[in-house]
């Protein structure tokens, strides 16, 4: 009786592993669908420029402008080629989190010194405006990280020329206390169709990025699933030709 029990357990156990299979399976055939399918633009376009390079005689200036084409459209396959690296991580089971308190801060500072160089190409002046007085926080800092710099890549990312794009941070006192971080800017906003399904896997938008960047449409899916895993929250404010603010909370034990 007792080996019938194992065997019927074993049964559910390779039931429930089977299921699980399945399931990774078709999600990363999804995600991977996705990521092909942004790949196809730049990699069409850099396939444009080199017939035209093979194709006509042009002027130092017009090469020039081609070249500079090609660096771009090869920037946005590597990119879109490490959020696929990415989403094959994301199919696999996560590995238990490596919390430790850390500065939300010292984060933040991380997050705005990678992105000065891409706010200036797009004439977007980024801001840190953080507190300088935040008390540290139970996290991954590595993932928080990845978060926080998808929030601000993406802000830039759709930013016009000549508008602003800021990091805030502030804690926000009442039950339970917990650390807020916000990326505001005040570009073109978001409708309300856009604002439902902003966190929503594979999402397409109705904004475009302003620089002919591409979009997976997984970045603020995984930023949501971060900041969850941390036992968080994350939402957007936005309102059309005034701007957005994306933010999200960590408690503060």
């Amino acid at each position: 009786e007792k080996t019938n029990v194992k065997l019927v357990e074993q049964k559910e156990k390779l039931a429930e592993s089977k299921a699980r299979l399945e399931y990774l399976h078709s999600q990363k055939e999804e995600m991977f669908a996705i990521a092909i399918h942004d790949i196809k633009n730049p990699a069409s376009a850099i396939k444009g420029y080199i017939e035209l390079l093979n194709s006509y005689e042009l002027n130092a200036n017009e090469q020039q402008e081609i070249m500079e084409s090609l660096v771009a459209s090869s920037d946005d396959i590597v990119k879109l080629s490490q959020q696929m690296c990415v989403i094959i991580a994301k199919a696999i089971p996560e590995p238990k989190l490596k919390f430790v308190e850390y500065s939300i801060e010292q984060i933040i500072e991380s997050v705005y010194n990678q992105n000065t160089s891409y706010a200036k190409a797009k004439k977007v002046k980024l801001y840190n405006k953080s507190s300088i007085d935040l008390p540290k926080v139970k996290i991954d800092p590595e993932k928080i990280e990845e978060a926080l710099d998808n929030l601000v890549n993406n802000a830039i990312k759709y930013a016009p020329p000549e508008t602003i794009v800021e990091i805030k941070s502030y804690v926000k006192e009442g039950a339970k206390r917990m650390v807020v971080v916000e990326v505001k800017d005040n570009g073109y906003g978001l409708s309300e169709d856009d604002l439902k399904k902003s966190f929503q896997k594979g999402a397409v938008l109705s904004n475009k990025p302003t620089g002919l960047e591409q979009s997976s449409g997984l970045g603020l899916w995984i930023v949501k699933r971060i900041i969850e895993e941390h036992n968080g929250k994350v939402w957007v404010e936005s309102k059309l030709s005034v701007g957005s603010t994306f933010a999200f909370e960590l408690p503060i034990e």
